[in-house]
């Protein structure tokens, strides 16, 4: 949570130089004398923006509040859904992605325009990612590195979940204001790029039914298949944690989330 109050703290010091810096800029402007005959144009008086997106995190929405001329506070949910089966080693997995998310951003308008510069914190909720693990009954599989058999009648299953860091600091750029300051301008398409740093995901496993070894008599030189509950099995649960090593190996170079979306807004 320290990385998320130092984001907080981060916008929180954005907001109060942008409420600064509007406040002594209307209170130094000399407003020009109009010519008889010529009225000036009315303010803008949008303060709200709601949109709809789609992207790498999703299908999303968001809602924006004018904070100065030149800012917005930007916050959004969005969720993205996707099933596919594969195979990692000797598992058969079945995986559910099933990614919820919520952004909140400060989004700085330099020239208080369409381009935008936005630090924020992206926060996951619940379980990114979820597989059904299974192996065929009575079929060999290796695990680590031993090879076992699958029980017959209780074959070895389980779960693997994959997990990110609660809260990611991100940054992103992009062009589109879903509270536009041009008066009258109610639609906006809104584009953005950018990484959030979540660091490396973390998979846990979790197996369990019956797990079965083959070994030769020592007088007969004879298999002998010896099975046994897979909690019970010392070998088996030390192996179980050397594949779930490995699997936290392989994606330890995934360190950031990429973010591009597209959307569609309107100012009230």
């Amino acid at each position: 949570m320290n990385v998320v109050r130092k984001v907080a703290l981060f916008v929180c010091l954005l907001t109060v130089a942008a409420f600064a810096g509007d406040t002594d800029a209307n209170t130094a402007a000399v407003q020009p004398v109009q010519p008889a005959g010529q009225s000036t144009s009315a303010p803008d008086s949008g303060r709200v923006g709601i949109g709809a997106s789609v992207g790498l995190t999703g299908i999303g929405f968001e809602t924006a509040f004018r904070v100065s001329h030149h800012s917005n506070f930007r916050t959004g949910f969005s969720f993205l859904n996707h099933n596919k089966d594969f195979k990692y080693d000797s598992l058969n997995l079945k995986g559910q992605i099933g990614l919820k998310s919520m952004n909140l951003q400060y989004d700085l308008f330099p020239r208080a325009g369409g381009f935008h510069i936005s630090p924020g914190v992206l926060i996951f909720m619940g379980n990114p990612v979820n597989a059904t693990a299974g192996t065929t009954a009575g079929q060999s599989f290796s695990l680590g590195n031993n090879d076992y058999l699958s029980g017959a009648t209780k074959p070895v299953a389980g779960n693997v979940k994959i997990n990110f860091h609660k809260a990611a600091p991100m940054f992103t750029v992009g062009w589109g204001n879903l509270v536009s300051r041009r008066e009258g301008k109610h639609f906006t398409v809104p584009f953005e790029v950018g990484l959030a740093m979540t660091g490396a995901p973390k998979a846990t496993y979790s197996l369990s039914g019956n797990v079965c070894t083959e070994s030769l008599d020592p007088s007969t030189g004879a298999p002998i298949q010896s099975c046994g509950a897979a909690s019970a099995n010392k070998q088996f649960q030390k192996d179980v944690l050397a594949e779930q090593a490995k699997l936290n190996n392989d994606m330890s170079a995934f360190k950031v989330y990429p973010i591009v979306k597209i959307g569609i807004g309107y100012k009230f």
